[in-house]
């Protein structure tokens, strides 16, 4: 499910050598950018822009892997969290994405503003029958 990058276990020409950490993000940025077009600079945006993707049992994982990315230079401060903890967020986050349809998720966004409109017509349409109604003319 998750695909190898090419600098795990290596020097990396970015920030020096990766991390455990930094390869699963670097996946889930793959993911992301491949599943549902999420593009950005770094980790940091395209996670703040799927977040909204996300249930709420979810979020939370999202923000742990977001603040092991803001950590990820700082050796010291990341031993403060617990590495499998973030992995298991990695693996959760990108388990759901790689669910998402992203087809589906615009036929569904389509269909809830038709239904919106439509509803909305039919209040007005009531509520002119009722004004006519009311005051003579039909």
């Amino acid at each position: 499910m998750l695909m190898p990058v090419p600098c795990a276990g290596q020097q990396c020409p970015f920030n020096g050598p990766m991390t455990d950490i930094d390869t699963q993000t670097a996946q889930l940025s793959a993911i992301l950018d491949r599943r549902l077009a999420i593009k950005g600079p770094a980790f940091a945006d395209q996670i703040r822009r799927a977040v909204r993707l996300l249930p709420r049992h979810l979020r939370p994982q999202a923000q742990l892997v977001q603040q092991a990315v803001d950590l990820g230079g700082q050796p010291r401060a990341l031993r403060q969290l617990d590495e499998a903890r973030v992995a298991r967020a990695c693996e959760e986050l990108s388990v759901y994405f790689e669910g998402l349809d992203l087809a589906q998720m615009r036929r569904t966004r389509i269909l809830s503003v038709l239904a919106a409109i439509v509803f909305n017509l039919l209040v007005v349409f009531t509520a002119l029958v009722v004004f006519l109604r009311v005051y003579g003319y039909i």
